[in-house]
């Protein structure tokens, strides 16, 4: 069953919502709780906002909605540093985006920063939404957050869902070692998301914030 397009102005009210709460990492990990804490603060508001219009009595136009939503930033803005992958150790030399597996010979599709993949080891890795879908798709209990481009980080959630662990095999049966387990990289060598001796892609100092 296909289901009907939302109407505008539903979408409208849900990328006011998840602008709102697309709070960015900090670049500093003394910053972090002060992250968590805006994305706190921010969710408290938008619970409260919402649930004071829908007790209001009255019915408001979506788009007045969303126009409220979004005055939630002005509230409570980012007073730190957001993170930003630095080029060069995050991107390599093919020009493709940090994402993409060695082995992938697939070409990026928009920004190589349209958004960031989190592993459970605190490990950051930027990417076009193409190969952060396919690397999503081989991690467990990845996070990922929209970058540079805005909704981007639900469009790579639900591609992800659909795709095999290691999509670039092209059917091959990935080893049962291979995700984060028994200290061993994405694809079972070594410690880094891509299975580098020490960090992204192996390299010197993980290539990110974190290394």
């Amino acid at each position: 069953m296909s289901l009907a397009p939302l109407p505008a102005d539903v979408r409208a009210l849900l990328a006011a919502i998840i602008e709102a709460l697309d709070v960015p990492l900090s670049a500093n990990p003394a910053d972090d709780r002060a992250a968590e804490r805006l994305l706190r603060d921010r969710a408290a508001w938008l619970s409260g906002y919402l649930a004071k219009a829908a007790q209001g009595g009255k019915a408001l136009p979506l788009e007045r909605l969303a126009t409220g939503l979004r005055a939630v930033i002005d509230h409570f803005p980012v007073t730190y540093t957001p993170y930003e992958s630095p080029e060069g150790s995050m991107r390599g030399r093919s020009g493709r985006c940090a994402s993409a597996h060695p082995e992938d010979a697939s070409p990026c599709a928009g920004p190589h920063d349209a958004v960031t993949v989190l592993d459970p080891s605190g490990t950051r890795v930027t990417g076009c939404e193409h190969h952060a879908a396919r690397l999503l798709a081989s991690l467990e209990r990845a996070q990922v957050i929209s970058g540079s481009v805005p909704g981007a980080a639900i469009r790579v959630f639900k591609a992800a869902s659909s795709l095999p662990p290691f999509a670039w095999h092209e059917g091959d049966t990935p080893p049962l070692t291979a995700v984060h387990g028994d200290d061993q990289g994405v694809h079972g060598g070594g410690s880094g998301v891509h299975g580098g001796p020490d960090g992204v892609h192996g390299a010197p100092d993980g290539g990110g914030r974190d290394g």
